[in-house]
């Protein structure tokens, strides 16, 4: 093995003989020279393998031996779910509905709907109020809510008037002629003329159509109205009343007239009230007036309401005008009266 120290001793003494020497020496010496200086280069190794890095060796580490069981991790009882109930149903008070009417509506007793909400006076009804709705059968299936057939009533033929503003008044008459009293009767009246189609929901003014019994409906329908259109009407809701029914009491008009204005468009209708025999005061009146032209047609309409004390002993006193919105003058005037307790 060679050492790098030796070689470089040696050709340094080479190079100082060679300066030495004389010029044919030198040139016999350079030959010398070329074969030497393989001799002074550093020696350089090939080799196939890759060069690696050097890593620090890891010195693995032993935890300390446990002396006891570990703990098991702490698991967290998931909380027990509540049992699912019954969803309320809720019903929001229409003009002209009782209780009797909703609790048919949705085929529960009217004394489990008077008992579901004991804060309501079944004798007076506000329009607005929200009814709890107990459930028929221990479950509510608010996806099938019943929906009541509407019993036999008759409509008329819708006429409409139109006023000076550019609408109109549109009336019919409700005939029922079942034998027994019908309730919460609601008609969809319908105008349609050219694109335009325009609808109402209209509730009966009372409450109760007696067995073969009528009573007067009313929209108005605001402008712009289409130059033509046509009028039609559609039962929605008409409900049996209850024999047993004890809601409404028995009242009748007495000494009833119409006074009807020159001209024939306003009359003065005028009466009182009367509970007949023994019957409870009532808490509640309301007369309706239909004004009727030559031909038979309802050209007005006006509902009154009674703000003082009925009772057998007491009749109730009533006045109000009512009007002719067709422009053709009142022939008729008809008058219908209700009262609960």
């Amino acid at each position: 093995m060679r050492s790098p120290e030796r070689d470089g001793a040696l050709c340094r003494g080479f190079f100082a003989c060679y300066n030495a020497l004389p010029a044919m020496k030198r040139l016999f010496c350079f030959f010398l020279l070329l074969f030497l200086s393989a001799a002074c280069a550093p020696e350089v190794v090939v080799s196939d393998t890759p060069a690696v890095k050097t890593v620090a060796a890891l010195t693995p580490y032993l935890p300390a031996a446990s002396t006891g069981t570990p703990p098991l991790a702490e698991q967290s009882t998931p909380t027990a779910l509540p049992a699912q109930t019954s969803t309320p149903r809720t019903h929001v008070v229409k003009k002209g509905e009782d209780l009797g009417g909703i609790a048919f509506q949705y085929g529960v007793l009217l004394a489990a709907l008077m008992e579901a909400n004991p804060d309501v006076n079944p004798n007076l009804l506000s329009v607005g109020t929200v009814l709890v709705i107990p459930a028929a059968s221990g479950k509510v299936d608010t996806e099938n809510l019943p929906h009541p057939t509407p019993v036999t009533v008759n409509l008329a033929p819708v006429h409409c008037f139109r006023g000076g503003g550019g609408g109109a008044w549109c009336f019919l008459m409700v005939s029922n002629p079942q034998e027994g009293a019908v309730e919460n009767v609601t008609v969809e009246i319908r105008v349609i003329g050219g694109d335009v189609q325009l609808s109402q929901t209209v509730t009966s003014p009372l409450n109760v159509i007696q067995g073969g019994g009528q009573l007067p409906l009313a929209a108005y329908f605001a402008a712009p109205l289409p130059d033509s259109f046509q009028a039609g009407a559609s039962l929605l809701t008409a409900l049996p009343r209850p024999i047993e029914d004890q809601r409404y009491l028995p009242v009748e008009v007495s000494g009833f007239e119409a006074a009807i204005q020159p001209g024939g468009l306003a009359a003065a209708a005028s009466g009182q009230i009367i509970l007949p025999g023994e019957e409870a005061d009532a808490s509640q009146v309301w007369v309706v007036l239909a004004a009727l032209d030559g031909g038979g047609q309802i050209v007005g309409v006006r509902r009154w309401e009674g703000s003082g004390h009925l009772s057998p002993e007491n009749p109730l006193p009533f006045k109000a005008w009512v009007y002719s919105a067709a422009g053709s003058p009142i022939e008729q005037v008809l008058v219908w009266a209700e009262a609960r307790p």
